[in-house]
């Protein structure tokens, strides 16, 4: 969490699958001084967490205590989208704006769905990490809820910023093109050249380009 008491926007941060609040570390230290950032620890991976939690309206849930006091944007990274986009949805007079990091939309590339995808007998589930069990666990469970969120994101009248590098080897930009085309007029689209799947960490400083942005358009400049 980096707070600014004197900032009038809050960006607000859903990590991707598994949930590394780490990755945001460069983009809290190098964030602008008028810019309040809450990076959350998804529910499922707490040490008090003992089960994944699948559902993307209960993932949302834990921003409700952040969305009073300041005007809000929400970034989701990779699975995180989905949950950034989900927010909006959700908290629709709350949420000014969205930005997507690598979100993944439809399917990971070939050999990272093989991995999510690949049957692990269950006498050596209990061998395999936490975060990797609950990791596949979650793509999996996307799989139901992707396509009734993407019908829905048509009806979000706000600024949404859909980033993707163009070195991403986990989420095809293919995704990120398509979440775009399905938003509309209401979508901008940016390749960040050299970019890979962790924009978050990489390329702070384009997300904070995104930010400004989104708030030059709600402010109508």
């Amino acid at each position: 969490m980096r707070a600014c008491s004197k900032a009038q926007w809050r960006l607000i941060c859903f990590p991707g699958a598994p949930s590394h609040t780490f990755l945001f570390k460069r983009l809290l230290q190098l964030a602008p001084e008028n810019l309040d950032i809450i990076v959350v620890n998804r529910l499922g991976y707490g040490k008090t967490h003992n089960q994944p939690v699948l559902n993307f309206q209960d993932q949302v849930k834990i921003i409700d205590p952040f969305l009073n006091d300041k005007r809000n944007i929400v970034l989701g990274s990779s699975y995180g989208g989905a949950l950034a986009l989900n927010s909006a949805l959700t908290y629709m007079d709350k949420i000014e704006a969205v930005i997507t990091c690598a979100a993944l939309i439809r399917e990971p590339h070939d050999y990272a769905k093989t991995l999510v995808d690949l049957d692990i007998p269950e006498a050596l589930t209990s061998l395999a990490p936490k975060k990797l069990q609950r990791m596949r666990a979650e793509i999996h469970g996307r799989r139901l809820q992707i396509g009734p969120l993407l019908d829905r994101v048509k009806s979000l009248n706000i600024p949404i910023e859909v980033l993707h590098g163009t070195l991403d080897t986990l989420v095809p930009k293919e995704d990120a093109q398509y979440l775009a085309q399905l938003i509309g007029a209401n979508a901008n689209y940016t390749e960040i050249i050299g970019g890979t799947h962790y924009l978050e960490m990489q390329f702070p400083q384009q997300i904070f380009n995104a930010v400004e942005r989104v708030i030059r358009r709600i402010e109508g400049g």
